[in-house]
């Protein structure tokens, strides 16, 4: 939706998965839009489920008390981890899998976001 759209909604968040193109993030709370980034998958096997593994990294983040795009960050590396095998079903850790996409920042990174 434009930002027009999403102006008719108080306190809504708007995520807009656009694939390999990475995500748009509408707050209507804060009249802003996030654009997050993708992360580059070499050899992906499988894309199904990529956007229902992102979604749920992102509202995992935000449960969390995370910023939009850090959150959007978690949600990006749980997509990239589904995009390594086929099927949608996550086969790691989800910790474990975000910790190594962000750059091997140990588990506190899920905790206080220390690393970029």
């Amino acid at each position: 939706p434009g930002n027009r759209d999403v102006e008719q909604y108080e306190n809504v968040t708007f995520v807009e998965t656009c694939g390999k193109n990475g995500a748009f993030v509408h707050s209507a709370k804060e009249t802003m839009t996030y654009f997050i980034p993708p992360r580059f998958v070499p050899h992906p096997l499988d894309t199904t489920g990529a956007g229902d593994a992102f979604m749920g990294g992102f509202l995992f983040g935000l449960d969390r008390g995370y910023s939009i795009t850090n959150a959007g960050e978690v949600g990006t590396c749980a997509a990239v981890d589904t995009m390594k095998h086929f099927g949608p079903k996550p086969l790691s850790n989800f910790t474990e899998s975000v910790t190594q996409c962000l750059g091997g920042c140990a588990e506190p990174y899920l905790n206080s976001l220390c690393c970029a």
